[in-house]
């Protein structure tokens, strides 16, 4: 598992040097692609946990560039509730320096440092897609899992379908989350056009990628929303 760990950060790194121009979210593309994302995050935080986030204790497991993280502070969560993981130094150092106030942690590992029953919501964006090992995975769910309350959800990004020009990522379809997560129930949602027509067809027409994006067999991601009970 430590050999994961290396290897991811060590793909994360160089794809640092290039992410400034190939997510850019001011291309087309890239723009749809936060736009559709949040969209159905905002509908299932509506219906899963309701209109007042004020007192729901979040935790972001990878989070990143901090995207998701200051979306949910935009949405109302508190940020004295938010926590958020992060294996990646830099991307670390980044995020608690726009939120020092949030509770951030930098991990070396597929543990999670909080106690057991202490969440009642957990998200992760293609965090499972980018760990190729299988224990690795499963380590981390079982975290995931172990600090969720009951009648708490994990939302759950990531792609439902291989993408062949990315040897560093592997899809993670509903056969996957319920191996992950064997004693909760799931419910997913399919999102976000596959991008290699989404890059087509966005510098012309946002509209009409989010009208493909309705069609299920045209979407290269879920929105999965697990319930621990």
């Amino acid at each position: 598992m430590e050999e994961e760990i290396n290897r991811i950060k060590e793909v994360y790194s160089e794809r640092a040097i290039s992410s400034k121009i190939d997510y850019n979210p001011a291309l087309p593309a890239n723009n749809y692609f936060i736009i559709s994302k949040e969209k159905l995050l905002a509908k299932l935080l509506y219906k899963f946990i309701g209109t007042d986030f004020s007192n729901v204790k979040i935790l972001d497991v990878g989070f990143g560039n901090g995207s998701d993280l200051l979306t949910l502070i935009k949405y109302g969560f508190s940020i004295k509730n938010i926590y958020g993981v992060e294996v990646l130094h830099e991307r670390f150092e980044k995020v608690k320096e726009i939120l020092p106030a949030a509770n951030l942690t930098l991990i070396n590992g597929f543990s999670l440092p909080y106690t057991d029953n202490s969440m009642d919501l957990i998200i992760q964006s293609t965090v499972f897609s980018s760990i190729l090992d299988l224990n690795s995975r499963k380590q981390l769910a079982t975290e995931m899992y172990r600090v969720l309350k009951t009648g708490g959800k994990i939302f759950s990004y990531d792609m439902r379908i291989s993408n062949p020009w990315n040897k560093n990522v592997i899809k993670i379809d509903k056969n996957e989350i319920k191996q992950l997560f064997p004693a909760a129930e799931a419910s997913f949602y399919t999102l976000t056009l596959n991008p290699v027509i989404a890059r087509r067809i966005a510098n012309y027409s946002i509209v009409l990628c989010e009208i493909f994006d309705k069609i299920p067999t045209l979407c290269s991601h879920y929105y999965t929303v697990i319930q621990k009970n």
